[in-house]
């Protein structure tokens, strides 16, 4: 049985050490206070001074990024993941620059991911060489590497950094009555879940299949009888029932944009990788558009992860020379290497009618993601066999090496300010996925001003006028009815007060599609328009996001104080 002790022996502490600075070496050239220039680092950037925007403007849970788009604001965090944009703006907060704080955000995910990994393979096999190995593998494989220093993929670094963790609470699981594992495992699922939605789609049949092929299904059915195992799915329910302001609403609004229909998702077909650049690619900068010859962009295998697989099968067959009445090898091999080449076969161009019968697997847009699959999936092989060759391990300790040298680094670096930052206008999406449905902006770009009064009457007055992007109030004075074009884009959540009375929403008209607009009577009123969590999947969200956090808090200070009594 595997326990848990906070008791380190000093051999394991010098690991952790030796983990912990070869992340400083992968990340050195972060430790600057310019970003690195990849291909969506500068939309986190915006996001980050977004976030905090919104919360300044007192948005909690935030949704609505309203600096964006060109003041007319965007949806961007109801349907992208928050977690790193938490953690970032925390370091904001503290007085760290934005760039700082994302190149500090980058280092912390490098590190726990190589820690992650590390404690896994420790679980495992109680090989401390090997832990440490197969930290430096998961960390300096092409796929990782490339998402921190060629794509910026911030949700997908801070997805491959918990995900060792998940597998570390699930084989930690017989601890589920703990006290910390009810506080840490909580946390680590929680994270993950607002990480990268995408990603965690095809996270989760790998781990319910690694949960039934490692005896969970007996589990279950004894599942009354066995309080560990319920504390597990609890704690598993919280996860969910915390992260439900995030999910609830993503799910059932996410019909009120074009993300659908968009090309982003339906254009998978131009994207798979050819069967050359499975097995090898050289290190480039280039984008994702994989139609352009000259455009290297280095999303392969890797060495490390070729050579597990290949001595995998050399140990398989070598098995089944000396033991031909048994035909059998290391159930986690097997599974393994079955979710190995299933990742392969989905990232290449012969899969394509499963991709077209799919509802899931066009919402990754590139299968290429699927690399991550094969590099944690490598990695969990090479901590299947019973024994493995010295050789092939210094192997794999030189190409990390080689790779942490030659390519953790990005190709050049940005700088704004700040204030260029909080200021930016962009969508901070690739191609404006995020749009709600009725909006034009070719019909809405041209106009500039705040409020706008479709009236031709001179007589009218506006005083008092306060303007956040979440919320809008002004003092207006008419002497006919007009009607009042707000330079915000409309999304269910805008609500307009007159006088204190709720007023409707006009947000589909011809002239101005998508824009909020309403009619005020004659006389003098105060006008107060701002966004709200008033919406059903919100209200639920957050209503069952306080019941969990609650709980949980309350569960994991009765169990600590439950001990101490003890």
């Amino acid at each position: 049985m595997i326990s848990m002790s906070f008791k380190i022996s000093k051999k394991i502490l010098l690991s952790l050490i030796v983990v912990f600075l070869f992340s400083l070496f992968i990340s050195r050239s972060l430790f600057t206070n310019l970003l690195p220039r990849t291909d969506d680092l500068e939309l986190h950037g915006a996001r980050v001074a977004s976030y905090y925007l919104a919360l300044k403007q007192g948005q909690l849970p935030v949704y609505w990024g309203p600096n964006l788009y060109y003041g007319f604001g965007y949806p961007v965090f109801l349907f992208s993941y928050q977690f790193p944009y938490i953690l970032a703006t925390l370091f904001y907060v503290m007085g760290f620059s934005i760039e700082i704080s994302l190149n500090i955000l980058l280092i912390i995910f490098i590190t726990i991911g190589g820690l992650g990994i590390f404690y896994l393979s420790y679980l495992l096999n109680k090989n401390i060489y090997l832990a440490i190995i197969s930290s430096f593998i998961y960390q300096t494989s092409p796929y990782i590497l490339l998402n921190t220093f060629v794509r910026g993929a911030l949700g997908e670094i801070a997805f491959l950094s918990l995900f060792p963790w998940v597998f570390v609470m699930l084989i930690l699981r017989k601890h589920a009555n703990k006290w910390w594992y009810l506080f840490f495992s909580v946390l680590i699922f929680t994270s993950l879940i607002l990480s990268h939605p995408v990603s965690l789609l095809v996270a989760m049949p790998i781990i319910v299949f690694w949960l039934i092929f490692n005896g969970y299904y007996s589990e279950l059915k004894n599942v009354f009888k066995n309080k560990n195992n319920l504390n597990f799915i609890f704690s598993c329910l919280l996860s969910i029932g915390i992260s439900s302001f995030y999910w609830i609403p993503f799910i059932f609004e996410k019909k009120n944009i074009v993300i659908a229909s968009h090309s982003i998702i339906n254009n998978f077909s131009l994207r798979f990788i050819s069967l050359s650049q499975i097995f090898f690619s050289k290190w480039g900068y280039g984008g994702a558009d994989l139609t352009k010859l000259h455009d290297v962009f280095p999303a392969t295998l890797g060495f490390s992860i070729i050579f597990i697989v290949m001595y995998s099968f050399f140990k398989i067959f070598n098995k089944y020379k000396l033991n031909k009445l048994n035909k059998t090898f290391d159930k986690n091999i097997f599974f393994w290497l079955i979710i190995f080449f299933v990742a392969v076969f989905l990232m290449l161009s012969i899969s394509i009618n499963i991709w077209n019968f799919s509802k899931i697997l066009p919402y990754l847009q590139y299968p290429w993601r699927l690399f991550w699959v094969t590099v944690f999936s490598g990695v969990m092989i090479l901590n299947s066999l019973k024994s493995i060759n010295r050789y092939l391990l210094i192997l794999l300790l030189l190409i990390s090496f080689h790779h942490a040298i030659y390519y953790a680094k990005p190709l050049s670096y940005i700088h704004n300010s700040d204030h260029d930052w909080l200021e930016y206008f962009g969508t901070s999406t690739s191609d404006n996925e995020l749009k709600p449905k009725w909006f034009d902006e070719n019909k809405n770009i041209g106009i500039e001003n705040k409020i706008v009064l479709n009236s031709e009457n001179d007589n009218k007055k506006i005083t008092s006028l306060l303007w956040t992007g979440s919320k809008i109030s002004y003092q207006i004075y008419l002497e006919e009815p007009t009607q009042v074009i707000q330079k915000t884009m409309y999304f269910p959540g805008w609500e307009v007060y007159i006088d204190g009375n709720k007023t409707e929403i006009d947000y589909q008209t011809a002239s101005y599609p998508g824009r909020i607009l309403y009619s005020v009577p004659p006389g003098s009123h105060q006008i107060i328009s701002k966004f709200t969590n008033n919406t059903y999947p919100r209200k639920i969200g957050i209503y069952f996001t306080l019941i969990s956090t609650s709980t949980w808090m309350l569960l994991v200070i009765f169990a600590f104080f439950n001990k101490k009594l003890r």
